[in-house]
């Protein structure tokens, strides 16, 4: 008997060992969560399913502009911006009614009224001591983050309302023939009644009148990469449109081609000055040059002459080339 008693005392000690480590393993894994809670990079409150504020870390506890200890028993509600507020009471519902984690952007009020933005996370807790159901929320702050975005939305829309505020039509097209982006100007330079409209064309066989024409435009980007005199372009009633082009290639890290992009602008009245001015100068020298008078247009500063007709020739007897300069 006091053998077995003495081998009871030896297996009592073992567990007794085995308890003490782990309760020592308990404790150093407790120490390290709640390191991981109260010092987390990112804020952390644990709530009610009446949204009653039971714990909170450093971090939630300096974004709301409070010590830990006034945050609980607080109300998650007094810090949610008045607009967010049925947002976040919907994702609260669907989380206890779904048990599926929640996701979103809103918008928190710190102690002193001043608002920021957070990409708040919520997921359902077990408290088994209590054997109810809670909920924890997890914060970042993504105030400037958001401050970016708003900066390049602003942005977008500056540049946005310069491009189609400008008389030029700008756009971007892929290399397979379809419009990227295209501003107002285009739109109405080519008498279109949409944006949306110019976007679902196929540019090569709707803007160009042969693809012999296209193929020859696209050479003379390749040769040049800027701007290119003048070619026509059909309009969406099929009439004819003048153009002067300033293009370019955008290309990606391994020298493909991902855009084509330029600056359009309409040379129709200007090419149809200059074909009235051809005509107009064709029918003067048929005038002049048939005129029963000796003519000549001489430079009034250098007085070179710098026209001749036939019988100004004659009458001088000398060939025309002679009498030029």
């Amino acid at each position: 008997m006091v053998y077995e008693l003495e081998v009871h005392q030896i297996e009592l000690e073992i567990q007794n060992e085995e308890l003490r480590k782990t309760q020592s393993d308990i404790e150093t894994v407790s120490r390290r969560y709640v390191d991981l809670f109260d010092f987390a990079p990112v804020g952390y409150l644990t709530l009610s399913e009446l949204d009653i504020i039971l714990k909170a870390n450093f971090k939630a506890a300096k974004m709301l502009g409070l010590v830990r200890s006034h945050l609980v028993n607080r109300r998650l509600a007094e810090f949610i911006f008045p607009a967010d507020q049925d947002m976040v009471s919907l994702h609260r519902q669907t989380l206890f009614a779904s048990g599926t984690p929640q996701a979103y952007e809103l918008r928190m009020m710190k102690n002193d009224g001043s608002v920021f933005w957070v990409d708040m996370e919520a997921n359902l807790v077990q408290d088994v001591g209590r054997s109810v159901l809670d909920y924890q929320i997890t914060l970042n702050d993504i105030t400037e983050r958001k401050q970016v975005e708003q900066a390049l939305r602003e942005t977008e829309q500056h540049y946005r309302s310069l491009l189609d505020n400008m008389a030029d039509g700008v756009y971007r097209s892929t290399p397979q023939g379809k419009f990227v982006s295209v501003n107002q100007a285009m739109v109405k330079m080519f008498g279109y009644a949409s944006q949306e409209e110019m976007l679902a064309l196929d540019i090569k066989k709707e803007l160009y009148f042969s693809s012999e024409e296209r193929a020859n435009i696209i050479l003379q980007t390749n040769q040049q990469q800027g701007a290119i005199e003048s070619f026509r372009m059909r309009r969406k009633d099929g009439s004819e449109i003048w153009v002067e082009d300033n293009a370019q290639y955008v290309f990606d890290g391994q020298g493909k081609v991902l855009f084509h992009e330029g600056i359009l602008r309409d040379i129709t009245e200007r090419k149809q000055a200059e074909e009235d001015l051809r005509q107009s100068e064709k029918r003067f020298r048929l005038l002049v040059d048939n005129a029963p008078l000796a003519i000549s247009v001489i430079d009034l500063e250098t007085t070179e002459v710098l026209y001749v007709n036939p019988l100004m020739a004659v009458l001088f007897e000398m060939p025309l080339e002679e009498l030029l300069g």
